[in-house]
């Protein structure tokens, strides 16, 4: 089987030619974060501490947006493709894609001013997190399933070294299916499952792109994993894409259309400061693995553990906005991501209540402990 990227291009361009009147951050007031940022009580918020696992194209390492005092936030990765991409390491962008994707998740704020417009700060969900770069996917961003295997079972290797909370793969078929059960028997698509089921079950979110074949009935694979959080695409007016792949079987929706992040330009492979747009359920999924990322980190500030995936797909699917649309002849209703509400249903967490009596001297001394995250 051939894996493709799912990255409609309509126009992956240098800042210059952007738009002037533009809404370049329209997806991120869509979800909310306009309302997180101004909350104190997730003032702490930024990703610290969580990585995300991109299996794509690469991640530009040198990017502006992921780098930090001490360097830059890609911490490592492994390259799987076939190919080598024109920069170094080898895990490092060949096409555009992986930085575009990651960018959504993990980049620090960015402030550019389009042609005719008005300064403008891009920004991922979680700009202090770290990312690990697992290049699956070629120059031209296509590749193997044999390639995402082995670059599930890197990442199953290596959870702890990097502390990986989230993996994104936008990538998938071209073809669509109804059911899981229509690759029972394929031994590399069980072999896939079997890896996500790992890391589910060890807490790790595995987020999907649904594909962009425009199908409302169907999803690519594995974005038809049971086990995989699958996102499809909605559009300004909160409307499913008409690209977006979608069925009773999708999870959920996030904003995918026009979406600007950070890009790099393989005939420019020394320049690391670009900001490119394009549309396509990939940008959905990648602010669904944001999204993850912040819940992990404030439910454990509030719970003093780290949430299972149900937890996670819990809180972000009960506070998601309704979006109706017609698949297979019937109404379907998923919900569309909203960052804030999914940020306060996870702040209601109890927080931890290991309470310990003692009576000293017919007094009741109670103190509660917290237990902190494993490394």
């Amino acid at each position: 089987m051939c894996v493709k990227h799912y990255l409609m291009i309509l126009a992956v361009l240098a800042l210059l030619f952007a738009p002037a009147k533009a809404d370049l951050t329209w997806n991120l007031n869509q979800i909310n974060l306009d309302n997180v940022l101004a909350d104190p009580r997730f003032s702490s918020l930024s990703g610290a501490g969580q990585t995300v696992a991109v299996i794509d194209t690469g991640v530009d390492t040198q990017q502006l947006g992921f780098q930090s005092g001490s360097g830059t936030r890609v911490i490592g990765g492994h390259n799987f493709a076939s190919d080598s991409p024109p920069n170094s390491p080898n895990y490092s962008d060949g096409n555009s894609h992986g930085t575009m994707t990651a960018g959504l998740v993990a980049s620090q704020a960015l402030y550019f001013t389009p042609s005719g417009g008005s300064q403008t700060e891009l920004r991922g969900l979680a700009p202090e997190a770290d990312v690990v770069s697992v290049r699956a996917l070629g120059r031209t961003g296509s590749g193997s399933f044999t390639a995402v295997d082995s670059a599930l079972q890197w990442i199953v290797d290596n959870r702890a070294v990097y502390n990986i909370t989230v993996v994104n793969m936008s990538l998938g078929t071209a073809d669509t299916f109804l059911d899981p059960a229509e690759l029972a028997n394929s031994t590399l698509a069980n072999s896939i499952r079997a890896k996500i089921v790992t890391l589910r079950s060890a807490g790790v979110a595995v987020v999907v792109a649904s594909g962009n074949s425009g199908d409302s009935a169907g999803l690519s694979f594995p974005a038809i994993v049971p086990e995989v959080i699958s996102v499809g695409s909605t559009g300004t007016t909160d409307h499913l894409s008409s690209f977006s792949n979608a069925s009773a079987l999708l999870d959920m929706l996030a904003p995918g259309e026009n979406i600007y992040s950070t890009y790099f330009n393989p005939s420019q492979p020394s320049t690391h400061n670009l900001v490119g747009s394009g549309s396509g359920t990939s940008f959905s999924a990648q602010e669904v693995a944001g999204a993850v990322m912040l819940i992990c980190q404030l439910f454990e500030q509030r719970a003093g553990r780290s949430p299972t995936v149900d937890e996670i797909e819990s809180l972000l699917e009960n506070t998601g906005v309704p979006v109706s649309f017609t698949s297979g002849g019937t109404t379907v209703t998923k919900p569309r991501m909203d960052l804030y509400a999914a940020l306060n249903a996870t702040y209601a967490v109890p927080e931890p209540a290991t309470i310990i009596l003692l009576v000293i001297g017919g007094a009741a001394l109670i103190t509660r402990t917290r237990r902190r995250r494993a490394a």
